[in-house]
Parts: C-alpha cells; sequence; structure tokens
C-alpha cells in the first residue's frame, strides 16, 4: 500500500512539473497538442511525435538531481543520463510509450513512468528526504543479489546458464530467465547468456529493456511478468 501510494503522489508531481516546465519553455514543441485528425479509440496508436519534443533535459536533471549523490553507496557515479533516456524511448517513437493521442495523455504516460523508476531505484531514506522528486535513478541493479532467478519451467525456451544470476537490473528492473530471454530477443542482445550486458556501460540498453515493460505498442512487452 506504501507503495502504491508513493507512486500515486509522485506521478502527480511529475506531471505537474512536465506540464507547467513544458508550458513555460521558449521552444515551440512541435508535438500535437489536439487530439490526431481521424484519432478514434478504434485506432491504437494514432499520433506520433517525441517525448524529446516536451521533455528538455533540464527536467531530467531536476528530477533526478541526486542521482549522482556521493552519499549513495550504489553504481558507477553518472550511469544514468537522459540522452541515453530519450535513445532508448526514440525506438518506440513515433508511435509508442509517451507519444500517443494527446499531449498531456502522453506526459501523464513519461511522469507515470519516471515515478515507478523513481520508486524502483530509490536513493534511500538519507537523500530522498531531501527532495521529493529527486529519489531515483541511485542505482542500476538489485544490491542484493544472492538470488539466482532461475526459473526451469522455461528451459526448453529460456534454459537458464550455468553460474548466470538474473537479479533485477535496469531502470525498471526485470528479473528471471524468462523474462531476461524474452528481452533479449526484442533487443537483439545475448541477455539471456549475458545479462550483465544491461549493464555494460550501457545505460540505453538498460532503458531500453524496462520500455519494453511499459510500451503497449510492442508485442514483445505483453510476453512479460514477474
Amino acid at each position: 500500500m506504501a507503495y502504491n501510494w508513493s507512486v500515486l503522489l509522485l506521478t502527480t508531481a511529475l506531471i505537474t512539473l512536465v506540464f507547467v516546465n513544458c508550458e513555460e519553455s521558449s521552444v515551440k514543441p512541435s508535438y500535437e497538442t489536439d487530439a490526431c485528425p481521424g484519432c478514434s479509440t478504434l485506432k491504437r496508436r494514432c499520433c506520433g511525435g517525441a517525448i524529446s519534443n516536451y521533455f528538455r533535459g533540464s527536467q531530467f536533471e531536476n528530477i533526478f538531481s541526486n542521482r549522482n549523490s556521493l552519499e549513495v553507496d550504489a553504481h558507477e557515479v553518472g550511469f544514468w543520463d537522459y540522452q541515453s533516456f530519450i535513445t532508448a524511448s526514440a525506438d518506440y517513437q513515433p508511435y509508442g510509450f509517451g507519444t500517443t493521442y494527446r499531449k498531456l495523455l502522453g506526459m501523464k504516460e513519461l511522469a507515470a513512468f519516471l515515478a515507478h523508476v523513481a520508486t524502483k531505484t530509490s536513493c534511500g531514506s538519507k537523500v530522498a528526504t531531501k527532495e521529493p522528486l529527486a529519489c531515483g535513478l541511485c542505482y542500476n541493479k538489485e544490491m542484493n543479489s544472492s538470488s539466482y532467478y532461475c526459473d526451469e519451467q522455461y528451459k526448453s525456451t529460456y534454459p537458464c546458464t550455468p553460474g548466470v544470476a538474473y537479479y533485477g537490473r535496469g531502470a525498471l528492473p526485470i528479473y528471471w530467465n524468462y523474462n531476461y530471454g524474452e528481452a533479449g530477443r526484442a533487443l537483439k542482445v545475448d541477455l539471456l547468456n549475458h545479462p550483465e550486458n544491461i549493464l555494460n556501460k550501457n545505460a540505453t540498453l538498460a532503458f531500453q529493456s524496462c520500455n519494453l515493460e511499459v510500451d503497449d505498442s510492442s508485442e514483445e512487452a505483453s510476453t512479460f511478468s514477474t
């Protein structure tokens, strides 16, 4: 329950932040502000655009300003950055994550995504209490990585590689051999044998792996489970 409330509150705050900053921007976005012509509920993907048209690097820095804090004993400093997120998101544009239907809907989708990322990669009480919005992307993997997360039920499709652990990695951590297998198939990267590739100094791939989970325009997204 506490997790659900934290996501809800953070999502609301992020929507406000993104919306206000977008309205104040001196750069006129090319993203559609009204419903696309001919757009209806029967057309699942009808709008184009790019997240970078309304979500700027300065906003990313404000939201995740504590991600490289020296008070956090976590991942390599400088791993997460705005450009990696934009590059990863571009794979699902113009008809996908954060770019469908009205602009405000895309902003809400982005805010919800960032809220989940912030809670899953929270900087902890020492840092998070400073600023309610600056509390995420302080980790890029599960700190307690003693579990292997190998499900033998999938040994015929996604067999576990001996000695390889499928613990949580990424901005929205993925777990289990079958999820690594599905993500690797979609991204054309061998994550089943080398799950560490998600974190091999490649924040773009780390964002791509979690974008698959939230982008309903991707056929692979429906295969993910926890």
